[in-house]
């Protein structure tokens, strides 16, 4: 390899030294901000900057002060018609009343995504909600379904016509109370410049641990799909839209809100009406997605 050097030095017999001429001044004039960079990217090399991931627990914030959420799960064995019965999922009474393992490992899984739009959304977080979670209802027993519980209450004395027993039903009701919030909080970090959004996009899927399957949900009654004659609209059919607020000083400082969500709102910017205050019409609902 050949070096081309600039430098040349004219040797002369007579002079008792040589002078090189190399330069020993520097300008670093607009030099200071790539010195600045240098120094920052070497401390970050050296020691892990600090960032702030503490995190706090969101409340719903309905209006009533009692700071429920309500849910409503519908389920469909023919793909006809959607009923609040864990027994459309494959469970019986038995099931629910004795607590077996096929029934209280299922579970609700809510998955929080950046966008509703399914090429660009990434997941944020989870929660997972137990079907033990769930409403109880009484109901009569039947003795074709469970004759041991029918002759146990009967041999008691109980009349034939009055024997009943408490059974889960897919109608849930949570709250910042203990033994009833799993799946009532959400966790998120306080400081706003790790992740500025707010809004949250909250699909559902239901884990059937007798059948092994994931259930999809959809947020609206499938027989309004299947009589439009209409594609099923991820935007549309698959999310709610969940605000997170900080209220200042009022309690609970941090409560997020779920509205309804759908393409004209997600465009606009704006939020469909509130879900989830209350037991009857403003339950959060999912419905079973029947692919037949």
């Amino acid at each position: 390899m050949t070096v081309n050097n600039r430098i040349q030095i004219k040797a002369n017999l007579g002079d008792s030294k040589i002078v090189v001429p190399l330069g020993t001044t520097f300008d670093e004039t607009g030099r200071e901000d790539q010195v600045r960079l240098w120094e920052m990217v070497e401390q970050q090399d050296a020691v892990n900057i600090i960032n702030d991931y503490e995190t706090t627990r969101y409340y719903y914030g309905n209006d009533t002060n009692d700071y429920k959420i309500y849910y409503g799960f519908h389920f469909t064995d023919d793909g006809v018609t959607w009923d609040d019965d864990y027994r459309l999922a494959g469970f019986n009474h038995p099931e629910m009343f004795r607590g077996k393992k096929s029934f209280t490992r299922s579970f609700f899984k809510f998955d929080f995504y950046d966008t509703p739009v399914r090429v660009e959304q990434k997941i944020m977080f989870s929660m997972v909600m137990p079907v033990t979670n769930s409403d109880k209802k009484s109901v009569l027993v039947d003795f074709d379904d469970d004759p041991q519980e029918y002759f146990s209450q009967l041999s008691q004395g109980v009349p034939a016509n009055q024997i009943t027993y408490d059974v889960f039903e897919p109608l849930t009701t949570l709250a910042p109370s203990k033994g009833n919030n799993e799946g009532y909080y959400i966790q998120w970090f306080k400081n706003k410049d790790l992740y500025s959004n707010d809004t949250f996009y909250m699909s559902c899927k239901f884990y059937n641990a007798k059948t092994g399957e994931d259930v999809r949900m959809v947020n609206k009654n499938p027989n309004i799909l299947n009589s439009s004659g209409k594609p099923l609209e991820p935007m549309e059919w698959y999310y709610y839209a969940v605000k997170l607020y900080v209220g200042g000083n009022v309690v609970p400082k941090y409560y997020y809100k779920t509205y309804n969500s759908d393409n004209t709102t997600y465009t606009d910017g704006s939020l469909g009406s509130e879900k989830g205050s209350g037991p009857l019409g403003s339950r959060i609902k999912f419905y079973q997605y029947f692919n037949s």
